[in-house]
């Protein structure tokens, strides 16, 4: 059985739908004009933008559901401290608003963090 993804059913005005094996490849497909749009998270394609910004653009609005991006720590006695110290960090950046401001500076733009930690869907 064919995955949904792997084999998209037709899409009214698109007249291919092509894979690839990693970004760096549709950017490539994107910027020689291979391709018409590629598809990306906003927040992995804002450092493209920013860097790239006479060949690439994002088209707005964005789309989809909301989505948070986090960090992986493990779940171990000796993490415990790095862990707290990275999640707390996070809390005060984003209080104090240093947190839109490197986002801005790196990202091109600053995104809400939540407040409280979503819980992960199934």
């Amino acid at each position: 059985m064919k995955h949904r993804y792997l084999n998209p059913p037709p899409v009214h005005g698109v007249k291919e739908i092509k894979a690839f094996i990693d970004y760096n490849e549709a950017y490539a497909a994107l910027a020689a004009h291979r391709v018409d749009a590629v598809v990306q998270s906003l927040p992995n394609l804002a450092p493209l933008v920013k860097t790239r910004g006479d060949t690439f653009e994002i088209v707005r609005p964005p789309f989809g559901p909301a989505t948070w991006y986090a960090w992986a720590g493990r779940k171990d006695a000796d993490s415990a401290s790095l862990v707290k110290f990275i999640s707390d960090g996070i809390v005060q950046l984003n209080k104090s608003g240093k947190l839109a401001q490197l986002q801005t500076k790196w990202l091109g733009f600053s995104m809400a963090v939540p407040e409280q930690v979503p819980t992960p869907a199934n």
